[in-house]
């Protein structure tokens, strides 16, 4: 008997950094920041539901990047990047990468923006000990999300004052749209 999604590892198996791991696929696209295989947050529903400005971004620290330089063909100043390109080995990471648990879209030399295409995993339907995961602020729509999967961005709070909309509760994303494993939001959030 076969199922849909086997073959393919768990997503929650996927290793850490793996963004950095020979075989890791990147997507260019251009002068665009915004993704293209992925929903990400518009200026509209961030200016409406966050912080009153544009999305977060992540741009890759241009002068020591060896992820910068490999998907500039190792010339970071004068880039001529590949529409596809995938590494061919493991590189180490550098600056806000190290600390990155899966990137979306980055900025890899002065105007000129990557995305990263994770490879294919398969999801749980079941899980154990899951979370409750809020699409907003007035909590109507919500859903569980797997404690181990990168499936909810990191919203600190506040415990010891009662919680009203943005009063006591702050982002403590590295980019808009970020999406982290609940150990690595707590992490952030005790800090």
């Amino acid at each position: 008997r076969q199922y849909i999604g086997d073959g393919y590892p768990l997503c929650t198996d996927i290793p850490a950094q793996h963004f950095l791991k020979q075989g890791a696929k990147y997507r260019l696209l251009g002068s665009n920041p915004n993704p293209e295989l992925l929903n990400d947050p518009n200026k509209i529903d961030w200016v409406d539901n966050w912080d009153r400005g544009s999305p977060k971004r992540l741009s890759l620290n241009f002068n020591s990047s060896a992820l910068a330089a490999a998907l500039c063909k190792g010339n970071v100043n004068d880039c001529q990047p590949s529409s596809i390109a995938i590494l061919e080995q493991d590189i180490p990471c550098d600056g806000v990468e190290c600390d990155v648990t899966e990137p979306r879209t980055f900025e890899v030399s002065p105007g000129i923006w990557f995305e990263y295409q994770r490879p294919p995993c398969v999801n749980l339907a079941f899980y154990k000990n899951p979370k409750t995961i809020f699409r907003n602020w007035y909590h109507d729509k919500v859903m569980c999300g797997n404690p181990e999967s990168h499936d909810a961005s990191t919203i600190c709070c506040d415990a010891t004052r009662p919680l009203s909309w943005g009063e006591s509760a702050w982002r403590q994303e590295l980019f808009g749209g970020e999406r982290v494993d609940f150990q690595t939001a707590e992490a952030r959030c005790d800090s």
